[in-house]
């Protein structure tokens, strides 16, 4: 159901947002914003729910919960700025976009360092 719900939301604003186009260019930008945060709302029950059971997978597979936490908040990352980017490259600012899309991949290395530097300890210890 929640699907049926986002693709109509989805549907409602790209209507909404051709008819504000011609009359005033600003208020797209503001209803994709909203759009993507009422998307984002009836996601996050289902997103709290995976990430739950991912939680669970690493409990019982005897990973290490930082692991896994560094993957969710990876892809917690990713998922941000490319909502960022795509917002921002649907309102003209390519520049903006690119530049999120940039910060996104060095937040990603800097958050993943730690686990590298683990790896290399690891296989100098080995050594």
């Amino acid at each position: 159901m929640p699907i049926f719900k986002i693709c109509v939301i989805s549907l409602a604003a790209v209507i909404l947002s051709l008819q504000f186009k011609q009359v005033k260019s600003e208020y797209t930008v503001l209803i994709m914003i909203i759009t993507t945060i009422i998307i984002f709302y009836f996601c996050s029950e289902k997103l709290m729910n995976t990430i739950s059971i991912i939680k669970d997978i690493g409990k019982k597979s005897m990973i290490d919960i930082s692991y896994i936490e560094l993957l969710l908040k990876i892809t917690g990352i990713s998922f941000i700025c490319q909502i960022s980017s795509d917002i921002s490259r649907d309102s003209g600012m390519s520049t903006l976009a690119s530049q999120i899309e940039m910060f996104g991949k060095v937040g990603i290395i800097v958050s993943g360092l730690p686990v590298f530097i683990k790896l290399v300890d690891t296989l100098t210890g080995m050594i």
